[in-house]
């Protein structure tokens, strides 16, 4: 079951980003766009922390999982992922169990460029370690090459007010260290 609603710029801050699509999430009862509060978009001070987990599930499927590292009330989350177009590509990009139910945009600006948002319609709280998202790459290049390949930027969540905060990621470095090392070595010469 799906739904399909037109968004437009909500806020007047002249982009459609997540903060729109939390309004328009929340908003949607019955078929029906309700009115949204005004000044409802003070940005607190202090980020969300979140971390970025990796795992490789078969030897051509890299699976990376963003989530908040401390509770936190969501509604949606936004974020720009870059990635190397010659050594990944973008399979799938799912809502993870922090946002259970949300619908999903993806917008591809470039090859291997990439702005992901899932919005949910119904407010609730992100458990620490629950997943905003999840993606899914498939491997096209197993090398050196593929510990610089995943880059996340600008992640912003929004909470059922449509409350805007930044994010900060943070690495899981024993997961990544595992999932990128390549599965094979190649021993070069040396001159």
């Amino acid at each position: 079951i799906g739904i399909e609603i037109a968004v437009e710029d909500i806020t007047d801050d002249g982009s459609i980003d997540i903060a729109d699509l939390v309004l328009a999430a929340q908003g949607f009862i019955g078929g029906v766009i309700l009115p949204v509060a005004e000044e409802v978009f003070a940005a607190p001070a202090q980020p969300i922390p979140v971390t970025v987990s990796y795992t490789r599930p078969a030897p051509d499927v890299l699976a990376v999982a963003l989530a908040p590292a401390v509770e936190v009330a969501a509604s949606g989350v936004q974020f720009d992922v870059s990635y190397d177009a010659s050594v990944l590509e973008l399979a799938d990009a799912a809502a993870g169990d922090a946002l259970p139910g949300a619908f999903r945009v993806v917008s591809e600006s470039a090859p291997g460029s990439v702005t992901i948002g899932f919005a949910s319609m119904e407010p609730g709280v992100a458990r620490e370690g629950a997943a905003y998202a999840r993606l899914t790459f498939t491997v096209k290049a197993d090398d050196h090459r593929l510990r610089d390949a995943v880059r996340f930027e600008r992640i912003i969540t929004a909470d059922g007010r449509g409350i805007r905060r930044r994010a900060v990621p943070a690495v899981e470095a024993a997961s990544f260290a595992a999932a990128v090392a390549p599965r094979s070595s190649r021993l070069y010469q040396n001159y």
